[in-house]
């Protein structure tokens, strides 16, 4: 038997590519493959779980798929996975109606915690496994995606390199528990992103901005800074009030939260937040031997530049809460050859 085709997206988890894709059921494995018809994977309909509670899209992963993810945006393509044979484990649906019980009868003290909440934030986030927050990170991610329409992924492969070899390298000695991932996205919109558990999103319109890899390298240390202190998290818990009670009793899928990953796009990070996050920008470019003066740069040309600055700037607290960008250190390597930035810069092309 044959079912489908559904259009989709398809990550292998080991890098940040995402890739195009048609999924189809035949016999008992669900068959991924690219535009070009090249077999991606091979998934068995019974190593088949959901990622997330959403109809549509549909977000599935394997237990023989290692990290590997696959979107479909088809509502569709549920109902025929399950007609074709697929269990499709996951969240059980029953799972909010018990928590809801829960919450009515303890009404005073989830009162009492909606009311720590922003304080206990930092706390909560320690209690969530780091499989969890990347599977949240990936829900956030695809809704900004959403949002923005599907931007496509940039992938010329010389600029792709640069970026991952820049990555390792501003990682390279840390000792984190994040497998970061950095796309760059073909969106006018002058914005980079850290999503939950290290997906970090990079637009086009933000590259165009800049006039150097140091400024690029200082927001990517930036945005892995917010990952590492696990803000974006934590300002998810803050945002999502009585949801985050789920999470809590530990009832509840927690990718559910980033259905209103959106709203990180308008998540306006406490001074706390972005002094942590510069601060380890810092610290990671000096340990990698790269300047540190090219976050500096960019904020104080994205300020004075009332075309470019506000969709970037909007999401940071104003330049001048940020006396630790105004010391700007011109010591060390340049983040990329020449080379190296050009191809970064026409990747999207």
């Amino acid at each position: 038997m044959t079912v489908g085709p559904w259009s989709g997206r398809y990550s292998d988890g080991r890098t940040a590519r995402i890739t195009p894709v048609r999924a189809t059921v035949a016999a008992d494995r669900l068959v991924i493959a690219g535009e070009d018809g090249t077999i991606l994977a091979e998934w068995p309909l019974g190593s088949l779980d959901l990622a997330g509670r959403a109809a549509a899209p549909v977000r599935l992963r394997s237990e023989e798929g290692g990290d590997a993810r696959l979107t479909l945006d088809d509502p569709a393509a549920l109902p025929g996975l399950r007609a074709a044979g697929a269990r499709l484990g996951g969240p059980e649906a029953g799972s909010g109606r018990t928590i809801l019980f829960w919450t009515l009868g303890l009404a005073a003290v989830i009162g009492a915690v909606l009311l720590l909440l922003p304080q206990l934030s930092a706390s909560i986030a320690t209690l969530v496994p780091i499989e969890d927050e990347a599977s949240l990170g990936d829900t956030v991610a695809d809704s900004i995606e959403a949002m923005l329409r599907h931007p496509d992924a940039c992938n010329g492969a010389e600029g792709r390199a640069a970026v991952d070899a820049l990555a390792r390298r501003l990682l390279a000695g840390q000792q984190s528990p994040y497998r970061f991932r950095v796309e760059v996205l073909d969106s006018d919109v002058p914005n980079a992103l850290a999503a939950p558990g290290g997906r970090i999103l990079v637009f086009r319109g933000l590259i165009d901005r800049m006039e150097d890899p140091d400024e690029f390298a200082g927001v990517l240390a930036h945005e892995m800074g917010h990952v590492l202190h696990r803000h974006g998290l934590q300002g998810i818990i803050r945002q999502q009030g009585l949801s985050i009670l789920a999470m809590l009793t530990g009832g509840s899928d927690l990718s559910r939260l980033g259905q209103a990953g959106s709203e990180l796009v308008a998540l306006s990070y406490s001074r706390s937040f972005e002094r942590e996050a510069d601060e380890t920008a810092l610290r990671l470019l000096a340990g990698a031997g790269l300047r540190r003066d090219g976050l500096s740069t960019l904020f104080h040309r994205l300020a004075e530049d009332a075309g470019g600055g506000p969709a970037f700037l909007a999401t940071h607290p104003p330049l001048e809460e940020r006396a630790l960008l105004d010391t700007p250190d011109t010591a060390g390597a340049s983040a990329m050859s020449d080379a190296e930035w050009r191809a970064v810069r026409e990747m999207c092309d």
